[in-house]
């Protein structure tokens, strides 16, 4: 059973909202579409429209994407060792307390 369409003053108020509509949604993609030059979809709801949708993504570049990894590798390790060496320092604190 499908859900009862939206009020026109719902719409609106969404619409006022900066909230986009299926409508909406549905438009931004044929155009999309139609600036990269695909087909419009068979919707089949299937795993053919997922490949489909990922075509349409501007994917980086390997030397960007390995840049991209490196920075995320390189801020997890100093992240960790900063947690590492605060870490440290409470429990040499905690120590020097309670012992």
């Amino acid at each position: 059973m499908r859900p009862p369409a939206p009020s026109q003053a719902a719409r609106n108020a969404a619409g006022a909202a900066g909230a986009l509509t299926g409508a909406d949604l549905a438009r931004l993609a044929a155009a999309r579409r139609a600036t990269a030059g695909t087909p419009e979809p068979v919707g089949t709801g299937g795993i053919a429209d997922v490949f489909e949708e990922a075509r349409l993504i501007e994917w980086p570049s390997p030397a960007r994407a390995l840049a991209d990894t490196a920075l995320v590798v390189a801020i997890v390790a100093g992240s960790a060792a900063l947690l590492f060496v605060v870490n440290s320092g409470l429990t040499d604190l905690a120590k020097a307390i309670y012992d």
